[in-house]
């Protein structure tokens, strides 16, 4: 949806892990090969045709054996 400089999307986002997480980073627990899918709200501030502003709300995850898309 877009209103004046808003614009608000709903993602379904994939994220497949390619190396162990770092102790202490905010991903600590994530291991080599794990598959995390998730449906995230986001809404950027336009300036132009230029991002100025992203804010991202997480709404649920899902379980990659039944996600929807795969």
């Amino acid at each position: 949806m877009v209103s004046g400089d808003l614009m608000f999307v709903e993602l379904y986002t994939e994220f497949h892990t390619f190396a162990e997480s770092p102790s202490g980073s905010g991903q600590a627990g994530w291991k080599k090969g794990d598959v995390t899918i998730m449906t995230n709200w986001v809404i950027y501030t336009m300036e132009g045709d230029k991002m100025k502003r992203i804010r991202i709300a997480h709404f649920r995850n899902h379980d990659p054996k039944t996600a929807k898309f795969k």
